[in-house]
C-alpha cells in the first residue's frame, strides 16, 4: 500500500519538472561574438555639422527625439539588420547593425524580430571640428512582443553618415 503514494509523488514530481523545463527553455539567445566598436569619431571643417548631421539622419528616415546646442538623439526603425554567422561575420555585408538570434527550442527555429529600432547619439565637439556617431541601443521585437536590447553596429551607417557630411 505504500507504492501508491510514492508513484504518486513521483509522478507529480516529474510533471512539475518537465512543466518548469519546457516552460523555462522555449527561447534562448545565441550570443554575439563579435563586439565591434559602437562608436566612431570623425574631423570636419564644417561649421555647420550639427545641422547637415540632422538632416542626413532625417534622409534615411530617422526621427529626432531629443537634441540640444552639441548632440541630439534620433531613432532609425527598419534599417538593414544582420545576424551573426559562426564566424562572427554578419549574414549581410550591408547590414547596418547585427542583432542577437532568438532560437525558439519548443519550435526548432530561429525567430525573427517584427521590428529592429536602432538609438544612435550623435554629438558635435564645442569646437565644431570633431563629431561622433554612437550606436546606443538596438530594439528587436519579436512576435509575442517580446523584446531583446543585444546588438553592435557594423560601422557602414557611420561611414555612410561621414560621407554625406563633408
Amino acid at each position: 500500500m505504500k507504492k501508491k503514494p510514492v508513484l504518486a509523488l513521483i509522478f507529480l514530481i516529474a510533471v512539475v519538472l518537465t512543466a518548469g523545463f519546457s516552460a523555462a527553455s522555449q527561447v534562448a539567445y545565441i550570443h554575439l561574438k563579435n563586439r565591434a566598436a559602437n562608436s566612431k569619431t570623425f574631423t570636419t571643417a564644417n561649421e555647420n555639422v550639427l545641422a547637415e548631421l540632422k538632416n542626413a539622419f532625417i534622409a534615411d528616415n530617422a526621427k529626432i527625439v531629443q537634441e540640444d546646442s552639441l548632440q541630439f538623439t534620433a531613432e532609425l526603425p527598419n534599417s538593414l539588420w544582420a545576424w551573426e554567422r559562426k564566424d562572427g561575420e554578419p549574414d549581410n555585408p550591408k547590414a547596418i547593425v547585427v542583432i542577437n538570434k532568438k532560437y525558439d527550442i519548443g519550435a526548432n527555429q530561429v525567430k525573427k524580430p517584427k521590428s529592429v529600432t536602432m538609438i544612435w547619439v550623435v554629438s558635435v565637439a564645442a569646437d565644431k571640428k570633431s563629431y561622433s556617431v554612437k550606436l546606443q541601443d538596438v530594439l528587436s521585437i519579436y512576435p509575442g512582443n517580446t523584446k531583446n536590447n543585444t546588438g553592435y553596429s557594423t560601422g557602414l551607417f557611420e561611414d555612410k553618415i561621414a560621407g554625406l557630411v563633408k
